[in-house]
């Protein structure tokens, strides 16, 4: 029916500091097929201050509609200033094609 269409999909994102300095992260966004969200919009400031191996995680959940054929695409943008004053940041993208009956994620 209807209501199998239609599936919960939560998407995990972690930020790691792998480097030698504290950082404070000043933007999370993500972009899923052309709609932007920022991530960290309404988090404390004291949990996006990361020291050398510390991490910051949130999550995500989305609709994806699983009986039309469509392709998905998610990319994300971390921004982050350095205790000297340098900035530094990271992309990634996943992305997956859903067809009527099926449902697998490719790299």
């Amino acid at each position: 029916g209807l209501n199998q269409c239609f599936v919960d999909i939560t998407y995990t994102y972690t930020i790691q500091n792998i480097g030698e300095i504290n950082l404070t992260v000043t933007e999370l966004e993500r972009t899923i097929n052309d709609e932007q969200m920022n991530l960290i919009t309404e988090v404390d400031s004291s949990a996006l201050f990361l020291t050398p191996t510390d991490t910051y995680t949130t999550t995500e959940v989305v609709i994806v509609e699983l009986c039309t054929a469509s392709a998905y695409l998610l990319s994300t943008a971390v921004v982050a200033q350095g205790n000297n004053g340098l900035p530094c940041g990271d992309r990634d993208n996943f992305r997956f094609r859903v067809t009527p009956g099926t449902f697998s994620p490719t790299p």
